[in-house]
């Protein structure tokens, strides 16, 4: 009776601190945009090209100085 007992109290406590998640593991959600550029640093102004939705980047990503990619100038805005 007292090994059905641990057995029952451990099976509880494992679902205890399998509910216990917290939001933070989770990573936060931001709208972001690529803007590609075709003219390179040193150039009078940037000649813009074409916005991008990037659903796959997280604030984390973001790069607010322009860098390039191998084909164009970029930089990433979340909101």
């Amino acid at each position: 009776m007292k090994t059905i007992k641990i057995i029952i109290l451990l099976a509880f406590a494992s679902l205890l601190m399998s509910s216990g998640c917290s939001t933070d593991d989770e990573p936060v959600l931001c709208d972001c945009v690529e803007t590609q550029y075709t003219l390179p640093p040193g150039a009078n102004a940037y000649q813009y090209f074409s916005t991008i939705l990037r659903p796959d980047l997280d604030c984390d990503d973001e790069k607010l100085n322009i860098s390039y990619n191998g084909f164009y100038h970029t930089k990433i805005e979340c909101d």
